[in-house]
C-alpha cells in the first residue's frame, strides 16, 4: 500500500476563481505561498517563497469561494496531483494540491479565525492507525 499527503500553510495569493465544470461540478482555483527562511553561511538570512496551485472540487469548491479571499492564511490537507496538457504543440506539465481540509487560520471574509471549512477524508490506513497508542 502507498499513500501521500501534503500539509501547507500559507497565505491565499489571489482572489478564488469558480469555474462551472460539467453538470454542475465546481472548481475553485487559488494559489498559496509558503515561506522557508534559514541563516546562509555568511550568517545573513535568507528568505524563499513557493507558490503552490490549489484546485477544490464540488462543495469544497463552493465553501472557498464564500470563505476565502487574497491574503487569508489557511492550512491545507491534500495530496498532489501531477498533470499534462498539450499548448501550441508542447508538453506542458503541471502540479497542483486537491485539498481534502482546509482550515482558515486567519483573515478569511468571514470574520472568525481557525474555523475548519472541509472536514479530512479518512482513508483506509487513516482508519487503521487511529487505533495505534505508538507516536510514530
Amino acid at each position: 500500500m502507498s499513500y501521500q499527503k501534503v500539509i501547507l500553510i500559507g497565505n491565499v495569493g489571489n482572489d478564488p476563481e469558480i469555474r462551472d465544470i460539467n453538470n454542475g461540478t465546481n472548481l475553485a482555483k487559488f494559489s498559496v505561498a509558503t515561506n522557508k527562511s534559514w541563516k546562509d553561511k555568511t550568517g545573513e538570512w535568507q528568505e524563499a517563497t513557493q507558490w503552490h496551485r490549489v484546485e477544490a472540487w464540488r462543495d469544497l469548491a463552493e465553501k472557498v469561494i464564500n470563505k476565502v479571499q487574497k491574503g487569508t492564511e489557511l492550512l491545507i490537507e491534500g495530496e498532489i496531483i501531477y498533470g499534462s496538457y498539450e499548448k501550441d504543440g508542447q508538453k506542458v506539465y503541471t502540479t497542483s494540491i486537491n485539498p481534502s481540509l482546509i482550515r482558515v487560520l486567519a483573515k478569511g471574509k468571514d470574520s472568525q479565525t481557525d474555523q475548519v471549512i472541509s472536514e479530512p477524508i479518512r482513508t483506509a490506513q487513516d482508519k487503521d492507525d487511529a487505533g495505534d497508542d505508538l507516536p510514530f
